[in-house]
């Protein structure tokens, strides 16, 4: 009997538009009444996953910053940080890459040093909660960081990520999108995170199905 269910958002249960159907809170609902765990796993911050499942937020895992971070009920199930020495060496190698701006992802809130456009708009759109701060310098001193998304004004391909690959070593580097890229823990990501659930939760492998908009 499957006891967890887990999918993909952006490209799997959000339809082209990005936008989620109002059937799927009457089915979460019915699927715990059953004992079956829904768990969304997506690259997004936790607090802008838990606005959109709000009517059902309380019956959902979120799997949140492409595994680092696992929360169900309120309560942190799973977090795997990047290194606070990655943090600052991959805002020394962003900072001096043309065209490109770094996210710090904490746990709870994201923060920027940066208000150019696009990249301020493309930011304060997608994360529910952010601050603007006069340097990330500071809030990696005490905030433990869940991943670095870095925007790429042409092309996150041809500008950040070929950058980072060149200095940076012992992290999960991951293009996410056309102007987006992603720093995180090597451990971090959503396989690791599922694993965790299935042993918090004591589910098998054969008790639990994925849906993505990649191979399954």
């Amino acid at each position: 009997m499957i006891k967890l269910i887990a999918t993909d958002l952006d490209g799997t249960l959000f339809d082209p538009k990005g936008e989620l159907s109002n059937e799927i809170f009457p089915i979460v609902r019915r699927l715990a009444a059953r004992g079956v765990l829904f768990a969304v796993a997506s690259g997004r911050q936790y607090a802008n996953l838990e606005k959109i499942f709000q009517p059902v937020k309380d019956e959902i895992v979120f799997i949140a910053e492409n595994g680092a971070l696992v929360r169900y009920r309120g309560e942190r199930l799973h977090f795997c940080p990047l290194q606070k020495n990655k943090v600052v060496q991959t805002l020394s190698i962003v900072r001096k890459t043309e065209g490109c701006y770094p996210i710090l992802c904490g746990e709870n809130v994201a923060y920027i040093e940066d208000t150019v456009e696009p990249f301020f708009t493309r930011t304060t759109t997608p994360y529910s909660s952010y601050q603007l701060v006069s340097s990330l310098d500071e809030v990696v001193k005490d905030v433990p960081c869940c991943k670095i998304s870095v925007f790429s004004t042409q092309s996150a391909e041809k500008q950040a990520f070929p950058a980072l690959k060149k200095a940076l070593s012992g992290v999960k580097l991951t293009l996410s999108g056309a102007h987006w890229c992603d720093v995180s823990h090597v451990n971090a990501h959503k396989g690791e995170a599922i694993k965790k659930i299935q042993t918090l939760f004591s589910l098998s492998r054969e008790e639990s199905l994925a849906f993505g908009d990649h191979m399954n």
